[in-house]
């Protein structure tokens, strides 16, 4: 089985970095954990409504690219 995690942004401080690295040690073996970044819109006179369509867009992206 495979679990998915994707998160919007691509800078990860090292305290995030250190703190998923223990978050997934701790699912099963069996249990395949995987996490992905999704570039952030950029925010500039954007809605938040268009911002949050488009990285919508991103992540769905990804989860369909995954998808058997």
């Amino acid at each position: 089985m495979k679990l998915l995690i994707v998160a919007v942004g691509q800078r990860v401080p090292d305290w995030a970095q250190t703190a998923w690295d223990d978050y997934a040690k701790r699912f099963p073996p069996e249990l395949k954990v995987e996490l992905k970044a999704v570039k952030t819109e950029p925010r500039g006179s954007k809605t938040y409504e268009t911002l949050v369509a488009a990285e919508r867009q991103r992540i769905e992206a990804v989860s369909q690219a995954l998808s058997p």
